[in-house]
């Protein structure tokens, strides 16, 4: 009698045990399908709101141009008046253009549909694509981008890491306004350090938790509708997502009224 209890005990404690692994596994995945679905929709509803909130601005300006341009007569349609319209129209296209390519960008992250691909690449191509890209924009506006390149190779994903550096020089060349922008790299220990200093206005410890909110900006009172050129918040929010999936450490520092550098901290290759 004992031992067909015993057996009987037995079975009735495997099977619990079976099922509440089970369950356990179920929940598991259920939470698993829970959390995926739900960064979908936040994806989403970024997209979706980023949609509306950055490209209202050179929409509407796009939308001023074109009908000040159909109220001229035909003899005011000089090849100078044309020229002189269709700059702002052309900046528009690349602020709704850039702004696009960010949404996507912090969209599909948000999702987890992005996975970064990782190999050995040199910096030097990092600062050439860096010079190619904001020396004309950095002298416009009477700034000087510095830029001290290291013969070394890193082991990251290129797109990622080339995405990261241009947001954050193109924050830096966004909001100085005397000075200038350097960027580069060193060795320290172990690891390859690459920074982002600027000279602009900072800002100061109490702001650090939102530094890489989405659409949070600092310098709202400065913008002008008329000069803004498209930045609304996400290119840092950016930063610190691929930084994150990179696994890479950044380390922000800044001083306001003195300026703020952002360095990130690469394993050699």
């Amino acid at each position: 009698v004992l031992m067909s209890f015993g057996r009987s005990s037995y079975r009735a404690m495997r099977g619990t045990l079976v099922v509440t692994q089970q369950n356990a596994r179920l929940a598991e995945a259920l939470r698993k399908e829970r959390d995926l679905a739900q960064a979908t929709l936040r994806a989403k509803d970024l997209f979706l709101a980023g949609v509306t909130h950055d490209l209202r601005q050179p929409v509407h300006a796009m939308a001023l141009h074109l009908r000040y341009l159909r109220s001229l007569n035909a003899d005011q349609l000089q090849p100078d008046t044309i020229a002189r319209l269709c700059e702002p129209m052309e900046g528009a296209m690349r602020a709704m253009s850039s702004q696009l390519t960010r949404l996507l960008d912090l969209s599909r992250l948000e999702a987890g549909e992005v996975q970064p691909l990782r190999r050995n690449i040199a910096l030097g191509p990092v600062f050439d694509a860096v010079s190619a890209q904001f020396d004309a924009q950095a002298a416009e506006k009477g700034l000087r981008l510095r830029l001290r390149p290291l013969s070394v190779s890193v082991d990251t994903d290129p797109r990622m890491l080339q995405s990261i550096v241009d947001n954050l020089v193109a924050n830096a060349v966004r909001y100085t306004r005397s000075g200038g922008v350097l960027l580069a790299a060193r060795r320290r220990g172990a690891y390859v350090l690459l920074t982002v200093m600027d000279t602009g206005p900072g800002f100061d410890e109490a702001s650090l938790p939102e530094l890489f909110t989405a659409y949070r900006r600092f310098d709202d009172r400065a913008r002008s509708s008329t000069t803004d050129d498209g930045g609304q918040g996400l290119g840092l929010a950016l930063v610190r997502k691929q930084a994150d999936l990179l696994g890479l450490a950044l380390h922000v520092r800044s001083v306001p009224g003195r300026g703020s550098s952002f360095t990130l901290r690469l394993a050699p290759a």
